[in-house]
């Protein structure tokens, strides 16, 4: 299963990881375990897995914020899945598929 997805943070999760400024964010970098993603970051590539309650959510990334970066993308685990978003631990994103 291979899906080319869009996929945006739109926002934090109340007690969850607070998301690191984008001015202090290391794209590509591991960040520590105090900070989440900032806000502004998004992302394309292809989702590895369905995106599902209790799961990590996995993405083959070639695109990070416009500029094409591959890598591996990893969410903290999903805890809800509406029709075009889903909410990790740490944050809400929103999502589309793309062809």
């Amino acid at each position: 299963m291979s899906k080319k997805i869009f996929i945006e943070k739109i926002s934090e999760i109340a007690g969850g990881l607070p998301a690191r400024s984008m001015k202090d964010h290391v794209a590509g970098q591991y960040q520590g375990d105090n900070y989440s993603i900032p806000v502004e970051y998004n992302l394309e590539g292809n989702l590895m897995s369905d995106i599902e309650i209790g799961e990590n959510v996995f993405v083959e990334r070639f695109m990070r914020n416009g500029v094409e970066a591959h890598g591996m993308f990893a969410t903290s685990r999903v805890t809800e899945v509406g029709k075009n978003y889903f909410k990790t631990q740490n944050s809400v994103y929103r999502y589309k598929f793309i062809n």
